[in-house]
Parts: C-alpha cells; sequence; structure tokens
C-alpha cells in the first residue's frame, strides 16, 4: 500500500496528537500514520525523522554526497543500502554517537510493509522514488516497535547534524522520558515487555543520586540525567545493540557532545 501526501505544513512528532494517533493505529499503541484499515492517515504523518548514527558513517555521506545526491546510501554486506528512521530525536541513541534530523520533502509517499526488513533489496524499491516504508515488527524476544525506512536519497528535503534546533527538540524529549513513565506524551523505539519493565513504572522508580552537577552539563541542560545511576537503562533494550550501550552514561556523554558540537552546525539541502 502506498500513499502520497503533500505536507502543506511542517510539522513534527512534536507536535502530533499522539494519543489520538496511538489509539487509530493499525497497531495500537504505535503512531504509524496507518490506520486499522490500513487507510494513510496524514495527521499521523512526520514530516520530521531522526537517527542515531556512528560518527564514521556520517563522515561518509558529507564526503561523498554532491548536488545530485545528498545522501549517498553504500549497500552494505547483504546488498541491502536501508536507513532506518524514527519520530523522536532521542529514542535511537545506543545506535551511534551523532545524532541526525532529517526533514521529508513534501510530496513524500509513505508505504506500510508490515515486518519486512529487506524492502531495500527488492526491485520495486528502485522504481518507488520518494517513498518512505513504514514497518511494524514483533519478536520472539517479546520485543515489539515500529520504523521508517528510506532506500535512497529522493524522500529528503535537507538533513542536518550538529544545529541548536535539533538540540531543543531532543532535549524536550528527554524530559518526557524523566518523567513520564506510562508513554503518555512520548513513545519509545521498542517496547520490551520481557526484558525491561522499568518503563511502566512511575517517575519516582528513577535510581537518583544527591551530587551536585558540573556547570557544563547543567548549562547543556543535561542535570536531571546527570543525577540518575550510571548503570540504568533509560529507554530501552534492543538484541541489536548491546545492553550497555542503552544505559545513562552512553545517552549522557552523546548529548553532551552533541550539545558541544551545536557551536559548528552542517545542513544539507536537496537543490
Amino acid at each position: 500500500m502506498k500513499i502520497l501526501i503533500l505536507l502543506l505544513l511542517p510539522f513534527s512528532l512534536l507536535a502530533r496528537d499522539l494519543d489520538y494517533c496511538r489509539n487509530n493505529s493499525l497497531h495500537k499503541g504505535h503512531s504509524i500514520p496507518f490506520n486499522k484499515n490500513k487507510d494513510f492517515v496524514s495527521r499521523c504523518a512526520p514530516r520530521f525523522l531522526y537517527s542515531w548514527q556512528d560518527s564514521k558513517r556520517v563522515d561518509q555521506w558529507i564526503k561523498e554526497k554532491n548536488k545530485d545526491n545528498i545522501l549517498p546510501l553504500k549497500k552494505n554486506k547483504n546488498g541491502d543500502s536501508a536507513l532506518f528512521l524514527w519520530i523522536d530525536p532521542i529514542g535511537t541513541f545506543a545506535y551511534g554517537d551523532t545524532a541526525v534530523r532529517f526533514t521529508l520533502k513534501s510530496d513524500v509517499e509513505f508505504e506500510y510493509i508490515g515486518p519486512e526488513r529487506l524492502i531495500c533489496k527488492r526491485k520495486i524499491a528502485f522504481f518507488n522514488r520518494k517513498t518512505v516504508y513504514v514497518r511494524y515488527f514483533k519478536t520472539s524476544f517479546g520485543q515489539e516497535g515500529s520504523e521508517y525506512i528510506i532506500c535512497d536519497h529522493t524522500p529528503i528535503e535537507s538533513w542536518s547534524i550538529h544545529t541548536s534546533t535539533h538540540y531543543k527538540e531532543t532535549l524536550i524529549e528527554l524530559q518526557k522520558v524523566l518523567t513520564d513513565r506510562k508513554y503518555k506524551t512520548w513513545e519509545p523505539y521498542i517496547k520490551n515487555y520481557t526484558y525491561f519493565n522499568a518503563l511502566k513504572g512511575s517517575v519516582d522508580a528513577l535510581p537518583r543520586i544527591k551530587t551536585s552537577v558540573p556547570a557544563t552539563i547543567k548549562k547543556a541542560g543535561l542535570g536531571e540525567l546527570y543525577k540518575i545511576a550510571s548503570d540504568f537503562f533509560i529507554l530501552g533494550y534492543n538484541v541489536d545493540v548491546s545492553d550497555r550501550f542503552w544505559k545513562k552514561d552512553i545517552l549522557l556523554e552523546r548529548l553532551l557532545k552533541f550539545y558541544q558540537n551545536t557551536s559548528k552546525p552542517q545542513i544539507f539541502i536537496d537543490r
């Protein structure tokens, strides 16, 4: 199923009605832009998508981009060029040390693909230009999630790293994570009901430590994160990434680096 949408107004997850989108979704609890009849729901479609990537991969994109391709995605050893994205700027922090923000084109298309992961290896993907694939999955480990996939640069109007706008969006989502433990105002990338149930608890369940906050961390808006116990799992767990990368200290380290780099933002626009 493929849907064409004209995004007349710039909006993102931060402005969407999460309650409506999650309750009316094809998969309840996941704010994907398709309802129970697999009809497209424009009010639930994101304008911005996010991904945490390894800095070496981002450097490669910057080095190899050109006027015809601002996001040169290379195939991996399995012949797959897929780039996996998410609707909020913090949910996938364990996957890399560099936060990337993507703006979708106004005439982007969304296509629901169910649990399929290797959509970019199918020949049809090369004909579906400006397409964002919406994936939902469940695993035998009790994990449940949804994500967005692009196979090439054609759906992307622009992408950026180290911008102050992106960092502010990230702080907003971080505050939701630290104060809302029942998924009311934010949505985790991975829900894992068997391994990590602490997310269902109240904010009082967060193991905080009494300590003074260093000036740099306080200035970056990361004081509350700093006070959480070092070994605490902030967002969840995914078998794709070692569990140590989901812990508080990794998130703090990566967000602090993000803050320090906002003095040198980089934006790449498809002209």
